[in-house]
């Protein structure tokens, strides 16, 4: 499965940050490529097998013909959304779509327009392509707005939270003294 993000992968914003943990804590599995928005245009990080390598335009389109699962994770992006589902209107995979709270009336403030046309390409390509499309959504808000946005009967919608950083953090034990008293105050 090729994983697409639309950041780079040492963003902290929340699409990177969550791929990365997704990464990290669930799929473990080595057959899997990740791919981030690279340092220069129209070149792209990628990690396989835990080593990040640098590909141009042309190495990532071939992963897109090549790879049967496709994970997208925002929506908002010509490389990393368009370029795949156009791939998968005419050869047939699956493909999760996550859009990461892009898809909400807030976001529609900025480049409103644009954002309109990605919503009714969606459309098009939920309805009329034969790949097997799955949506991840993070809230039940979201499901209704993505609803609502691409008003489409058949969607396949299923809510996932994002995934936190678990850290597991070790107590020590309280050294007491003898004669004296520590208090803490909570307000």
């Amino acid at each position: 499965m090729i994983i697409l993000n639309n950041e780079k992968i040492d963003s902290r914003s929340g699409p990177a940050k969550s791929i990365n943990l997704l990464k990290s804590k669930v799929l473990k599995n080595k057959n899997h490529i990740y791919c981030f928005f690279g340092k220069k245009t129209f070149y792209f990080d990628l990690i396989i097998n835990s080593k990040k390598k640098t590909k141009n335009i042309f190495s990532i389109l071939k992963l897109f013909f090549f790879s049967k699962k496709i994970f997208i994770n925002g929506i908002f992006s010509f490389v990393f959304c368009v370029i795949p589902l156009v791939i998968c209107f005419f050869l047939r995979k699956i493909i999760i779509i996550s859009p990461r709270g892009q898809i909400a009336p807030e976001t529609l403030i900025k480049k409103k327009y644009v954002k309109h046309l990605y919503f009714y390409f969606l459309y098009l390509i939920q309805k009329y392509s034969s790949s097997k499309i799955f949506w991840l959504v993070t809230s039940l808000r979201e499901k209704n707005f993505l609803q609502y946005f691409i008003n489409y009967s058949k969607l396949d919608i299923t809510i996932i939270d994002n995934l936190n950083d678990l850290t597991i953090k070790k107590i020590k034990p309280i050294q007491k003294k003898k004669n004296s008293l520590k208090l803490i105050f909570l307000i």
